[in-house]
């Protein structure tokens, strides 16, 4: 009985070491490198980033237009 605890805490520890290996080796290294392509063309991604930001900007500012033209009155139309 004990035996087979031991075995069965000895095979689960081990999947927990390669499985963290693998999630290492596909995972996280990717996204070093990804990274790593973003401060090469740092250029690029401020100008993704900015046109992002001014977007977001833009619907922000529609947002509010939107809640200050349809305010709640209390009427609920049928």
């Amino acid at each position: 009985m004990m035996l087979n605890f031991i075995l069965i805490l000895f095979l689960f520890l081990s999947g927990c070491i390669v499985g963290g290996v693998l999630v290492f080796l596909f995972f996280i290294n990717k996204k070093i490198v990804l990274h790593s392509d973003e401060i090469e063309n740092k250029k690029e991604y401020l100008a993704i980033l900015n046109s992002h930001n001014k977007i977001e900007k833009e619907l922000v500012q529609y947002k509010k237009e939107f809640n200050n033209k349809y305010v709640d009155d209390g009427y609920d139309a049928y």
